[in-house]
């Protein structure tokens, strides 16, 4: 009988999150001119940031991560301390994950669009 220990598994999921934040880091440079010049160290150490400070507010699925994550690059790393709105809702107990990430995705479209308006 195979037995899988816990370490064994807990390198696994370090395994996968390295990969996630690898294909996140190249999505990145693909979208955004100022991420393919950083190169590809720079920004998975943005993107390993991002995820981190994500997992904080809750955010899980790759799907809510990714969308911190690029909202983090478009803002600045520490949007979530600059802008009083964010860490009101991204704290926010009892707010699911994907409520706070819809939020934040159409805060950030928003924030975008009152600039270009002027």
């Amino acid at each position: 009988m195979l037995t899988i220990r816990s370490h064994q598994i807990e390198a696994l999921g370090r395994d996968l999150e390295v990969r996630f934040e690898q294909r996140l880091a190249q999505l990145l440079m693909q979208l955004y001119e100022d991420a393919a010049r950083q190169g590809a160290a720079g920004v998975r150490q943005a993107v390993h940031a991002a995820v981190a400070r994500a997992r904080a507010y809750g955010l899980r699925t790759e799907a809510e991560l990714a969308t911190y994550a690029n909202a983090a690059w478009l803002l600045g790393e520490e949007f979530d301390t600059r802008f009083p709105a964010a860490p009101l809702v991204l704290s926010r107990r009892g707010l699911a994950p994907a409520d706070k990430v819809e939020w934040l995705a159409a805060w950030t479209t928003a924030l975008f669009e009152e600039l270009q308006a002027g």
